[in-house]
């Protein structure tokens, strides 16, 4: 995820805590991709 975003002119923002419960709860829960990218958008930055 973080490449994505850096590969894109963004960096993750979101707390190393908050980002590591996402990543378990993408392979635990499998939520859509649309709340994924709400998620992302969420704590995505401009670098």
């Amino acid at each position: 995820m973080k490449q994505f975003l850096w590969l894109n002119g963004y960096r993750l923002a979101a707390p190393e805590k908050e980002a590591e419960e996402y990543t378990v709860k993408i392979v635990t829960d499998k939520p859509s991709i649309e709340e994924i990218a709400m998620w992302m958008e969420t704590w995505a930055e401009k670098r």
